[in-house]
């Protein structure tokens, strides 16, 4: 376990990352929402001139506040979580005293994300989310979880489950749209029936086939 030398005066945490606020105003972000952070020490990198006093971690994104009254948003804006939006051509909409870091980079981020409703749900091999970095089919709970060698949209390499969006790469959790259970029984009794032969118990009898 790592101590860091700063003084540290507020924390905040999600599923996967945890923010550092400073005694001086510096951010720092470890896990997997770092894509705006010095990859050597973990400082946000837009936000080195500013003297922040709060953060605040959503899902996917970040929430900072500083000492001027400014807020910074950063992080996928799928759902308007960062609270602007993107106009036609990459403009964005400022309202107030509310700014951005990486608006380039924001874009390309939003324009590979499929907008809700339009997702192209995938069932076969696990892969590894392209926002959280979790495995698309089994989360946390994936064997795999924490493994270093894996690389967001790449196979998870835990084996069969729920692949995730195959336009975007996102997973189910990510997007809000969980996979309903009578779904998954649904599929997992069409599984059983069809190797019944190979399987010690009665799947006939487990499917109701043989109610009187």
């Amino acid at each position: 376990m790592e101590s860091m030398s700063k003084h540290v005066v507020y924390t905040a945490c999600n599923n996967g990352s945890s923010g550092i606020l400073t005694k001086e105003g510096e951010v720092y972000i470890f896990g997997k929402d770092t894509t705006h952070c010095d990859h050597a020490t973990g400082q946000v990198t837009d936000l080195k001139d500013t003297v922040a006093t709060q953060i605040a971690l959503g899902k996917a994104h970040a929430v900072v506040l500083t000492d001027r009254g400014q807020v910074y948003t950063f992080g996928i804006n799928n759902k308007g979580q960062c609270g602007r939006d993107f106009l036609p051509g990459g403009a964005v909409k400022e309202a107030n005293n509310v700014t951005m870091a990486e608006e380039e980079e924001e874009t390309e981020v939003e324009d590979g994300i499929c907008p809700d409703g339009k997702h192209k749900w995938k069932r076969d091999q696990c892969m590894v989310c392209t926002v959280c970095g979790e495995c698309t089919g089994y989360s946390l709970n994936c064997c795999n979880s924490g493994d270093k060698e894996r690389q967001s949209a790449m196979l998870c390499g835990c084996g069969a489950g729920e692949s995730g969006c195959s336009e975007c790469g996102i997973c189910r959790t990510c997007a809000g749209e969980q996979v309903l259970e009578m779904e998954d029984h649904g599929k997992q009794l069409e599984l059983l029936a069809r190797h019944k032969d190979y399987l010690p118990f009665d799947v006939e009898q487990l499917l109701g086939g043989n109610e009187k």
